[in-house]
């Protein structure tokens, strides 16, 4: 089960996440977090982990995810801060390699040889033929 309550104040909207963050309460989570962003008025977002019990690979997928997306997170004690150290990692690793396949295929769009406009002409003519017998 997981418990997720909102907190406002005057710089940041707080959710502060209780219990197992596994299954479909990631889900949860993320629907939690879509509703609190949606409204926030110059505030920061932050999320509290510092009540989890228990995570698995979906529930470090969500944190992943809002991560990449910027939200800051905070939180108490070894077993939350291994999560966060853990999930930092694999977002910062995801990031990397967007951007190292992104430059990959921009590199290979340079490379291409540009068409020229005889080229253009028989390209279309090949696309038209049409075998009449």
């Amino acid at each position: 089960m997981l418990k997720i309550s909102l907190i406002d104040g005057r710089t940041q909207r707080r959710l502060v996440l209780e219990g197992k963050v596994i299954g479909p309460w990631a889900a949860e989570l993320r629907t939690a977090y879509q509703k609190a962003r949606a409204d926030l008025n110059g505030r920061e977002l932050v999320i509290d982990l510092k009540h989890i019990t228990a995570i698995n690979q979906e529930g470090e997928n969500a944190l992943s995810e809002l991560m990449s997306e910027g939200v800051k997170f905070c939180g108490r004690g070894v077993f939350t801060k291994q999560i966060l150290k853990q999930v930092a990692s694999r977002a910062r690793k995801s990031l990397q390699q967007g951007r190292d396949d992104q430059a990959r295929e921009e590199s290979r769009s340079s490379r291409r040889k540009p068409i020229r406009q005889g080229d253009r002409r028989q390209q279309h003519a090949n696309a038209k033929c049409i075998r009449r017998d």
